[in-house]
């Protein structure tokens, strides 16, 4: 059992990416985020293209999810997102897949791989 299935099966989950619609598309096509997520896949495109840090799009995801932004947990591999998830009122986990862990500050939790999240 992957991460995710873990996560899927327990909790409300979505992707809330910076990415513009066509290359979420993309995405999408090879990836099916929309089925995995029960089509809970929201990009900048649904807050009016305001990237992060702004937090607007975890805000929405936290709405469209009917949570409160207190009790969400945000994945992010980006100084920005981090920041975002912060300004959203939301405790993040950093993974190093793109940025040096150095420059992941400020994350609840800072983790190389999925596998290493700890959600208790």
């Amino acid at each position: 059992e992957t991460f995710f299935e873990k996560v899927n099966g327990t909790y409300r989950t979505c992707v809330a990416t910076a990415m513009e619609s066509s290359l979420l598309d993309l995405v999408d096509g090879k990836l099916e985020l929309r089925r995995r997520f029960g089509g809970h896949v929201y990009s900048v495109a649904d807050v009016g293209h305001v990237g992060k840090p702004d937090p607007a799009l975890f805000v929405y995801a936290a709405k469209k999810l009917e949570t409160a932004p207190a009790n969400c947990v945000v994945i992010e591999d980006y100084p920005n997102g981090i920041e975002a998830a912060r300004r959203a009122g939301m405790k993040c986990i950093a993974l190093t897949t793109t940025y040096h862990r150095d420059l992941l500050t400020g994350a609840t939790q800072i983790v190389d791989s999925f596998e290493q999240i700890r959600l208790d």
